[in-house]
């Protein structure tokens, strides 16, 4: 039997894209109805998925595969920012996900963002 997590609950909110946001990139608010790629220790609002004249389409909700920079267990997790497109333990800085698939450093992470 397979699993698959994909879809589920799946959310995505149209944002102004601050300079220098690329497709794929974790983000963060960095204003106003605008996000910017996540620096360290910051929560996450979730991951660009399309990016067009400086809009960004962010899923915000839903099952994502994200890169991990350290080892993350299952169950639910306060997630940020490392600064380089991967989460870590984020704390009460972070964001709380349900992690669905574990991962290691420099591995990825099934998550679902609520």
């Amino acid at each position: 039997m397979n699993i698959s997590f994909e879809g589920v609950n799946e959310q995505r909110v149209t944002f102004a894209a601050a300079e220098g946001t690329q497709k794929g990139d974790l983000v963060m608010m960095s204003g106003s109805g605008t996000v910017a790629k996540a620096t360290d220790g910051k929560a996450i609002v979730g991951v660009v998925k399309t990016l067009r004249g400086g809009i960004a389409g962010v899923q915000v909700s839903g099952y994502v595969s994200l890169p991990c920079a350290e080892t993350v267990a299952v169950g639910y997790a306060c997630l940020a920012s490392n600064g380089a497109n991967a989460v870590k333990a984020g704390g009460a800085a972070g964001r709380s996900c349900l992690v669905v698939e574990a991962g290691t450093a420099g591995g990825t992470i099934g998550v679902l963002l609520s």
